[in-house]
C-alpha cells in the first residue's frame, strides 16, 4: 500500500520501496523496532488492486517472497537451511510467488530443497518463479 517503508530492528536496518529491489543497510541500530511508512500524496495506487494481488475469492491466500532478503552477505544462496528459511510460513497460502530479482545464481541444495523436496511434500501449494535471470533457467 505504501510508496516506501523502512524498518530498524534487532541491529539491522531494511529499506524497501515497492517495485524496486529492497536493500539491507549495514549500519547497526539498537533500542527496539522502528517502522516508517510513506504514502505519496499523488499516488495512483488503489487498495483494490493491491488486495487483488494477494487474494482469491475474498481469501488472503497468495504471498510474494523477495528471495533477495534471504541473501545476507556475499556467500550466495546455497544451503537447504537457507531455502527452509525462505519457505517458512508459505504453507499458509495456496500460491507463493518467489521473486528472484537481483539473484545471480543459487546452489543445488537451495534449489533442490524448494523445487523438489518442499514441492513434493506440499503439492497443494503452487510455487511461482518471478524475476529469475536467464542463467538460472538452464
Amino acid at each position: 500500500m505504501f510508496d516506501r517503508f523502512d524498518i530498524l530492528s534487532g541491529g539491522l536496518a531494511f529499506s524497501g520501496k515497492p517495485n524496486t529491489q529492497p536493500q539491507w543497510v549495514t549500519e547497526k541500530f539498537h533500542g527496539g523496532t522502528t517502522v516508517w511508512m510513506k504514502l505519496d500524496n499523488d499516488s495512483t495506487r488503489q487498495p483494490k488492486d493491491v488486495y487483488d494481488q494477494f487474494t482469491e475469492d475474498f481469501v488472503f491466500n497468495k504471498t510474494a517472497v523477495p528471495i533477495k532478503l534471504a541473501q545476507v552477505g556475499p556467500g550466495g544462496l546455497v544451503s537447504r537451511s537457507q531455502a527452509k528459511r525462505v519457505l517458512a510460513g508459505i504453507d499458509r497460502f495456496k500460491v507463493a510467488a518467489l521473486d528472484f530479482t537481483g539473484i545471480d545464481w543459487i546452489g543445488h541444495g537451495f534449489a533442490d530443497e524448494i523445487f523438489r523436496v518442499y514441492q513434493n511434500a506440499h503439492p497443494e501449494i503452487k510455487i511461482l518463479v518471478e524475476g529469475a535471470n536467464p542463467m538460472s533457467r538452464r
